[in-house]
C-alpha cells in the first residue's frame, strides 16, 4: 500500500521510481517564503484571507475575483461558494483563460489537475508571479506589485514577439536562399564538367579517327608503291607474306603508335596525327627535345624545305646521343623521312623516354612511366614497356640496346 509523503506541495502518494524521484524534485524547488508573497499579493487586491495555496484556492473563486480586480469583466461569470468539484473546475478554467487574456504566456499557466488535484502546487504560485508581472503592464493599475518592478507593456512584448518572429522567418528564407544558390552553383558546375568530359570524350574520338585515317592512308600508299616496284616474287603465298613483312616493317604497330602519339602530345602540346605525317618535318621532334631539355636545340627550322627538315631531323637524333640513348637505338633520317622504318623511329622515341627519366631537368613528365627496373629477362618475359602515356603490353619493339624487335 502507497504510503503519504508530506512536500511542499502538499501531501501526495508516491510509490517509487520516477513517481518519487518527481515528488524529490518539487519538493526541493518549493520557498516557503516565496509562496508567502505571491499568496499576500493575492490577499491584498482581493481583500479575501488566503492562508495556503491548498486549499484555500482549491475552488477557483479567489483566483476569478484576483482577476476581475486587476481588469473587471475579464471573467464573466463566476461560482461562487462551489459545492460540486465540477464547478470549482469551471472557476479553475476561467482563470486560465483570463490570464491567456491578461498576457500570461502559455508555459506560465498551470493545468487544473495541478491545482484540484494537487499535483504541482508550484506551478500555481508560478503562475501567480507571472500574472503579477503583467499586471504592472495593465493600463491604469496602480495596485500592489508583486515581485521585481516589470516595466514592458502587453503591446511591447507583442512587438519584440513580432520581431523575433520577424528575424526568424528572415533567417530561414536567408538560410533557403542560400541552401538553393549552393544546389544551383553545384548543378551548374556538374553540368559543366560534364559538358567538358563530352568535349574531351569527343576530341579523343576524332583525333583517334583522324590517326586511323592517316594510318589507313599511309598503308594504301604503301601498297599503291609497292605494285610499281620490281619484286622476284610475283605470285602465291610467297608474295603474301612479303607484303605482310614490308607493311609491318614500314608501318609498325597502331598500339604503340599511340602510346608514343600520346606522349609527344603531351610533352610539347601539340596534335600528333601520325607517326609519318606529324613528326616528318622534324619540327614537333626538335620541341620534343626542348620539352626534355629546354634549348637543347636552340634553332627550329619551320619552312617547308626538304633540306631544311632533314636539318631538323639531324639536330634531334644529335640530341637524343647527348641524352644517352644508345647509337643502336637511332635511326637513319632517311627512315623517318623517306618512310623507309618507322617501327625504328618509334624504337627511338622509347628509348628517348627511358633516357629522359635520368635527367634532372626533365620534370614534366616525371613519374609517369617509362621505368625500366628489373632484369632484361623479367621485362622481356612480361612483355612491359612503359612510356609517359602509360603501359603498354605485349612490347612488339626493343626495350633496350640488346634487345631486337620482336
Amino acid at each position: 500500500m502507497a504510503q503519504p509523503s508530506e512536500g511542499g506541495d502538499g501531501p501526495s502518494y508516491v510509490l517509487f521510481g520516477m513517481d518519487a524521484e518527481h515528488e524529490k524534485r518539487m519538493t526541493m524547488k518549493h520557498d516557503p517564503q516565496y509562496e508567502r508573497q505571491a499568496l499576500d499579493w493575492v490577499q491584498q487586491i482581493t481583500g479575501m484571507a488566503v492562508p495556503n495555496v491548498f486549499p484555500a484556492l482549491k475552488s477557483g473563486e479567489i483566483l476569478c475575483v484576483l482577476l476581475n480586480k486587476l481588469r473587471p469583466g475579464v471573467v464573466p461569470k463566476i461560482n461562487k461558494n462551489p459545492s460540486h468539484v465540477l464547478l470549482e473546475r469551471e472557476n479553475i478554467q476561467a482563470y486560465i483563460m483570463g490570464c491567456g487574456i491578461l498576457g500570461v504566456e502559455p508555459d506560465e499557466m498551470f493545468t487544473i489537475s495541478d491545482l484540484q488535484d494537487r499535483k504541482m502546487l508550484s506551478s500555481v504560485v508560478m503562475n501567480i508571479y507571472a500574472l503579477g508581472r503583467c499586471a504592472q503592464t495593465l493600463p491604469g493599475w496602480s495596485g500592489p506589485r508583486l515581485g521585481v518592478k516589470y516595466s514592458v507593456t502587453q503591446e511591447e512584448k507583442r512587438r519584440r514577439k513580432d520581431n523575433r518572429e520577424s528575424e526568424r522567418l528572415i533567417a530561414n528564407a536567408q538560410a533557403q536562399q542560400y541552401r538553393e544558390e549552393r544546389a544551383s552553383r553545384h548543378a551548374l558546375l556538374e553540368k559543366q564538367k560534364s559538358e567538358t568530359a563530352i568535349k574531351v570524350e569527343d576530341s579523343e574520338t576524332e583525333r583517334m579517327k583522324k590517326r586511323r585515317m592517316e594510318k589507313g592512308r599511309s598503308q594504301y600508299d604503301l601498297k599503291k608503291a609497292k605494285r610499281k616496284s620490281i619484286s622476284p616474287v610475283r605470285y602465291g603465298l610467297d608474295l603474301e607474306h612479303q607484303e605482310k613483312l614490308v607493311t609491318k616493317a614500314l608501318t609498325g604497330d597502331a598500339l604503340h603508335d599511340e602510346a608514343v602519339m600520346d606522349w609527344i602530345e603531351f610533352m610539347t602540346g601539340q596534335e600528333v596525327d601520325g607517326i609519318y605525317d606529324s613528326l616528318r618535318s622534324g619540327v614537333v621532334l626538335c620541341l620534343l627535345v626542348n620539352a626534355i631539355k629546354p634549348d637543347t636545340i636552340p634553332r627550329i627550322h619551320m619552312k617547308p624545305v626538304p633540306m631544311l627538315e632533314m636539318e631538323n631531323i639531324q639536330a634531334y637524333l644529335n640530341a637524343c646521343a647527348a641524352f644517352g640513348v644508345p647509337r643502336s637505338e637511332l635511326f637513319s633520317t632517311s627512315d623517318l623521312y623517306e618512310h623507309k622504318s618507322i617501327p625504328a623511329v618509334v624504337s627511338n622515341l622509347y628509348a628517348l623516354a627511358r633516357a629522359a627519366q635520368k635527367l634532372p631537368s626533365y620534370t614534366k613528365g616525371k613519374g609517369k612511366g617509362a621505368k625500366f627496373n628489373g632484369s632484361h629477362a623479367k621485362k622481356r618475359a612480361r612483355g612491359d614497356v612503359d612510356l609517359e602515356a602509360g603501359v603498354v603490353k605485349e612490347a612488339r619493339y626493343r626495350c633496350c640496346s640488346s634487345c631486337t624487335i620482336l
